[in-house]
């Protein structure tokens, strides 16, 4: 069985409640147990849970204790006052030697107490329920304790004015409203003279706290008033009471709702009754999953049954409705609902008397509520069944007697009294004791919509009968566990036995019992892997303000569910890049909540439940003390298994870089440094190993002032920063050390970018089965989209299978999986594990998911049962970002543009872009009005701009601060320095070095022309070159209009030390991207260099403004191209040239290129053109003509001369892949003319016979 009973201690008391709540301490090993029968709480010592031994007891002799908590050490009893009506008090005991460490006042009657989870606060349920003869009704509330920060010197010195009261005064004047939404207002005081009723109960008095559970974030607590059949929300943030909403009512008479309504049909008869529940809850339990606040209920039920007042009655007794139950004769006899019990203060709708409506106590279920009250899942009938299932003979027996077949079923049932949460190898358990019958139902929980029935225990001999009515002592041992009131669950790792425990006491049999959980591992091991990385803080599309953070945390939420609803474990893994300095990464310091840079995206990575970060480089951009204070507010690792930090300082007040324990526990190393961890899930260990990137002191501004003391493991190599030894030995060390603790899956963050010197490829791994890699453009996914899985963005698409499969150095699957940057695709794969731990299953719907709309209607609709919505703190993180000044300026309109500005990453670091050029265009611009200002005789030749420094599009027309912001979001200072020519070349030779790859370093220019052939050798780093190798052609044209050759068919041209004047950035001074000849002029204490003290950001808005007066009207892409690969296709650029001058625009959906064997360079050029109306919108597209006859054209440009073949093709459906040759002179006529080498194609009377069709023109 799930449960074992291990050990169990007894008072020696039959029906006495001489044990009613239990808690534990783990620190002290022992178990506190309330006992109202002597007033007391009993000292039990746990270390052997087979034999718990009583220690020794703490009586509370003025008054009755109810409850007990505990917390390190501290034990808190609940304490009625001896007359009941009067005020309780809280008693602080000392756990180990169990002295009296503080006494405070309270409310009326406290019934329930709990520490919240941190133990700086203490809860407690004042119930404050009249007196017998109702003539006097206390007021019900909730006292908070502030403890401080918890210790035994803040609780010793805690005073009355630490306690906070909350009352219901302020809702008196809403007592009818309350009735009228479903909140049970309804007491009777009576005159304390003559008896007769006075005066209908206030609100605040009426309402009665039962019991209160706190969040696992300890920021509310949620409190039950059990027989007003409602929940009170309190925030603890500000100790206030935001909410009090209603229960609502079960439907019996619904197939799945029914229960046994008599106790004298003299049978098992569980069916629908016209008969509304009340759920009435006494405990409760609150858990997270899925990145929200759930709170399970023991639907008990209770009825007010005083001498002065009493609402019971049996359904036989009341006076029934004839048009609601015209059947009221069968109804009320005693085998149907008869015996029922019911109430009298509800029903009779319409004031005439009679009962319109049936109510019973409880629900005889277990409930889920969301964090604001509202039903997420019931569990219907199903413990009725399962126990007429399992204890045939027994159903619904009560518990003080055995031999009671049925006799419960009148009175609420089997009444699931108490309740506690547990997660067992990532499952979430809901633990549900039976007051009545006995034994504990547990359920899984992990996907709250759909909770999972997993075993039921009692352990209760029904075979024992005491003739006497009370049992013997050996009666009493032999007969079990009876009547379960409290109950509470303790992980493995605080368990005196290593194991998964749970304490129950039982308040009729006098006994506590441990249990120790064992729940069955998953016999077919599957995980679920969601994944992104380089997210770089952009939480809105600077463009389409498109909040793409929301969607991201809603994509991330709902595939949570999906995994959760199939019992799949999930983790949530990033290849770093975590941030980015720009506008969000900046506003983060205004919300006095966070109040430092970066800490945003800290705390939504918190909200969002990450497992764990792999280190990247951008994390650093901001500096150590930055990425010190980042980290110490993470609730998860960073992963790097090839930095060192251990010679890293920080600012005096900056949090120190903590270094973890490689191959510990993710929760262990959360908030710290490390080269691996695990994560534990569904029951098995998942090892995790991340890697930075070789490139890591390249792609970091100035790092030896940006983040000192910081290295390779092993060191770095001076003249490239590359790694001295190979990341592949350190991770096979980690890959080691975690096979050794018994992990046999592990997975690899590698941040490696698009170029690296140092490739962990999968035929040179041991021992991984994941890699997520990271840093690098373009993304994978599968070929064909099935609803949200796979479904990509309209302007996406994917450059590789995923996931992608390679074999290891064993001959053993490894999976490389990817996911497109900046918060616009959640990575889901969903694999299979072997026993040995090799994959060997792969779902379907792995692939990328897209942060889109479209994405999250389709993927909420395929869910169904679950509210797919952006979590409510993420929500709030960023819309206290939106909030600040900062943000809010920088909607400000700076200018316009004509075409789109192109920052793709893609396409800066391959090929000069609109925006690329106007970035270095306004670096010159500047940089020559900034010397000239200044006095100083510099003449300014050309401007370099390295592609990686280009971080978004500015789409236009409008161009904003923000998009400003967000293309130039590392916002570098503007440099001027002297290069001579062979620095120039070197310079150059290391811009375009690792073309193809899309590498940071890739030129955007300003006063310069470069033809280069990247199918020759790439020389990067170097400091001079007098001899290029792909620069074939360099002309610089001077500030005084001469044009200088640099370069000449490979050649270097003229005198190699004359001098240029280039303008730049600092990034690129401090020897960034491998400009190693910068660097070496900027060490250079005799060159001279000119640093204002200016940030691109606003040199290209003063460029757009003052320069362009407020315009920008380059074309993309360009017409006269600065930086040329010689072997670019040239009909592309011919193409779009045309398609700028028919259509007015050109955009990457108008043409896409085909590299089939990603050499880099195109196979073909595609270009789709679409007419008429039916699915022209399905795909995007550049719509053809059409004369003023309504006859279709088709025109596109070609160059002159080319040997290429021109083929046209129609299709009447896209999706059929179908497409038809059309014939010159069949199906249209062609017109040629041509114009500076470009002929110009048109082709007339276009006749297919479709109506409505797309055309493509190929291009072999």
């Amino acid at each position: 069985n799930d449960l074992k009973a291990e050990g169990k201690y007894s008072t020696g008391y039959f029906d006495e409640s001489a044990a009613e709540i239990v808690t534990f301490d783990p620190i002290l090993r022992r178990i506190f147990v309330s006992n109202a029968f002597d007033n007391s709480i009993e000292v039990l010592d746990a270390s052997d849970p087979e034999n718990p031994e009583f220690l020794f007891s703490v009586q509370a002799s003025d008054g009755v204790v109810n409850s007990v908590s505990v917390h390190n050490g501290i034990v808190a009893l609940a304490v009625e006052n001896n007359v009941s009506t009067e005020k309780g008090f809280v008693l602080f005991v000392d756990g180990i030697a169990g002295t009296v460490l503080n006494k405070l006042e309270v409310g009326v009657l406290p019934d329930m107490l709990t520490f919240t989870p941190d133990g700086t606060k203490l809860l407690v349920a004042n119930e404050g329920e009249p007196n017998d003869d109702y003539t006097i009704d206390p007021r019900g509330s909730v006292s908070i304790l502030d403890l401080g920060e918890g210790t035994f010197m803040d609780v010793v010195t805690a005073t009355q004015s630490d306690v906070t009261h909350i009352t219901f005064e302020a809702f008196d004047p809403l007592t009818d409203i309350f009735r009228s939404i479903g909140i049970r207002i309804f007491g009777r005081i009576n005159d304390p003279l003559t008896g007769e009723f006075l005066r209908e109960s206030k609100a605040s008095e009426d309402l009665e706290p039962e019991y209160i559970a706190v969040s696992p974030d300890g920021k509310k607590a949620f409190a039950t008033m059990q027989e007003n059949n409602a929940i009170a929300v309190i925030d603890l943030e500000t100790n206030t009471l935001v909410d009090l909403a209603p229960l609502g009512f079960k439907d019996h008479s619904i197939e799945g709702n029914g229960f046994d309504a008599s106790d004298k049909d003299g049978g098992i008869n569980i069916k629908p009754w016209p008969v509304m529940g009340m759920y009435m809850p006494d405990a409760i339990a609150s858990f997270e999953t899925l990145g929200e606040t759930y709170v399970v209920s023991a639907n008990e039920g209770d009825s007010r049954d005083y001498d002065g007042f009493s609402e019971e009655v049996r359904v036989d007794d009341l006076v029934l409705d004839p048009e609601a139950y015209p059947d009221a004769e069968t109804l009320q006899a005693k085998k149907n609902l008869g015996r029922l019990k019911t109430t009298t203060t509800m029903g009779d709708y319409d004031d005439d008397g009679d009962v319109d409506q049936i109510f019973s106590y409880g629900a005889r279920s277990f409930s889920i509520w969301d964090d604001e009250g509202n039903l997420v899942w019931d569990s219907g009938d199903a413990f009725e069944r399962h126990l007429a299932e399992v204890l045939p003979d027994n159903f619904n027996s009560t518990n003080d007697e055995n031999d009671s077949f049925d006799k419960r079923s009148d009175d609420k049932g089997a009444e699931p009294e108490a309740i506690t949460i547990g997660e067992v190898d990532g499952r979430i358990l809901a633990f549900i004791g039976l007051e009545r019958v006995g034994g504990i139902f547990i359920y899984d929980v992990t996907y709250p919509y759909a909770p999972k029935y997993v075993s039921y225990l009692n352990n209760r001999d029904f075979t024992v009968i005491y003739e006497s009515g009370t049992p013997n002592d050996g009666e009493l041992q032999a007969i079990g566990d009876l009547g379960p009131e409290g109950i509470v669950f303790v992980p493995g790792d605080k368990s005196p036995s290593g194991e998964p425990s749970l304490m129950v006491a039982n308040e009729v049999s006098g006994n506590t019992t441990i249990f120790t959980v064992r729940i069955p591992p998953m016999t077919d091991y599957k995980l679920q892997v969601l994944h992104s990385s380089d997210n770089e803080s952009a939480f809105q599309n600077p463009n389409t303000l498109e909040p793409t953070i929301l969607n991201y945390g809603t994509v991330l939420h709902g595939l949570k569910a999906v995994a959760a609803k199939e019992g799949i474990p999930s983790i949530y893994l990033t290849a770093g890049d975590h941030t980015l300095p720009g506008p969000f990464y900046e506003a983060s310091k205004e919300v006095p909540e966070l109040g430092a840079r970066g800490l945003a995206d800290i705390a939504l990575f918190n909200a969002m439940g990450l497992t764990a970060n792999g280190i990247g480089n951008h994390e650093f951009d901001g500096g150590i003390n930055d990425f010190a204070r980042m980290l110490s507010t993470a609730n998860y690792p960073f992963i790097a298994v090839n930095l060192d930090f251990s010679q890293v300082e920080v600012d005096s007040g900056t949090p120190a870089i903590r270094r973890g324990v490689d191959g510990g526990s993710v929760q262990e190393n959360a908030g710290k440094v490390v080269r691996s961890a695990y994560v534990e899930v569904g029951g098995e260990k998942i090892g995790l190993i991340g890697r930075a990137p070789a490139d890591f002191f390249n792609v970091i501004s100035d790092p030896d002032t940006t983040i000192p003391g910081v290295d390779f493991i092993g060191g770095r190599n001076p003249e490239d920063n590359q790694p001295v030894l190979s990341a592949l030995e350190f991770v096979h060390e980690q890959v080691a050390l975690l096979e050794s603790k018994g992990i046999n899956k592990i997975i690899l963050l590698d941040h490696a970018q698009d170029f690296t010197a140092d490739p962990l490829s999968a035929s040179s791994l041991h021992g991984i089965d994941i890699v997520v890699a990271a840093g690098s453009t373009g993304f994978m996914a599968q070929p064909q989209p099935d609803g949200a899985f796979n479904m990509l963005r309209p302007e996406d698409v994917s450059s590789a299978a995923y996931p992608t499969e390679r074999k290891d150095a064993d001959g053993h699957t490894v999976l490389v999986v990817n996911s497109e940057q900046l918060y616009r695709y959640v990575g889901n794969l969903i694999v299979g594990f072997d026993p040995e731990g090799h994959i060997n299953f792969i779902d379907d719907r792995s692939g990328p998911v897209a942060t889109t709309s479209e994405a999250i209607e389709a993927l909420g609709s395929y869910i169904g049962d679950f509210k797919l919505e952006t979590p409510a703190e993420v929500a709030a993180i960023y819309r206290s970002l939106t909030r600040t000044e900062l943000i809010r300026d920088l909607y400000e309109v700076i200018g316009e543009t004509t075409a789109p500005l192109n920052g793709l990453r893609a396409d800066v670091r391959s090929r000069e872009t609109n925006l690329g050029r106007l970035a270095a265009d306004s670096t010159l611009w500047f940089a020559r009005n900034y010397v000239s200002e200044n006095g100083l005789e510099i003449p300014v030749d050309i401007a370099l701009k390295n592609g990686g420094g280009i971080r978004s599009n500015i789409n236009g027309p409008a161009i904003l601060q923000l998009q400003v912001e967000a293309a130039l979001a590392f916002n570098n200072k503007l440099g001027i320095l002297p290069v001579t020519a062979d620095q120039l070349i070197a310079s150059m030779e290391n811009a375009v070095s690792r073309y193809p790859a899309r590498d940071g370093r890739f030129p955007q220019i300003a006063g310069m022309f470069l033809e280069y052939d990247p199918e020759k050798e790439g020389v990067s780093d170097q400091i001079s070159l007098s001899v290029p190798s792909r620069l074939k052609t360099l002309i610089v044209y001077r500030q005084d209009g001469t044009e200088d050759v640099v370069v000449e068919n490979y050649t270097a041209q003229g005198d190699l030390n004359r001098v240029f004047w280039l303008a730049t950035n600092n990034f690129l001074l401090t020897g960034g991207d491998g400009y190693a000849a910068f660097k070496a002029i900027n060490d250079n204490p005799d060159t001279q260099v000119v640093i204002p003290d200016v940030g691109e950001q606003q040199i290209l808005k003063d460029y757009i403004q003052d320069a362009l007066g407020g315009m920008v009207t380059l074309p993309e892409p360009l017409l006269d191209n600065r930086i040329v690969n010689i072997h670019d296709i040239p009909v592309l650029t011919a193409y779009q040239i045309h398609a700028l001058t028919l259509f007015g625009r050109v955009t990457d959906d108008a043409a896409s290129e085909g590299d089939f064997d990603n050499d880099g360079v195109s196979n073909y050029a595609e270009f789709h053109f679409a007419s008429g109306s039916d699915d022209s919108d399905s795909k995007p597209m550049v719509l053809a003509g059409a004369t003023a006859e309504g006859l279709i054209t088709l025109s596109h440009a070609r160059v002159a001369g080319s040997d290429a073949t021109w083929i046209y093709e129609a299709t009447e459906n896209l999706s059929s892949g179908t497409w038809d040759t059309l014939i010159q002179g069949e199906h249209f006529e062609m017109v040629v003319t041509e114009q500076d080498g470009i002929e110009i194609v048109e082709l007339q009377s276009l006749n297919t016979g479709f109506d409505s069709l797309f055309m493509r023109v190929r291009v072999e």
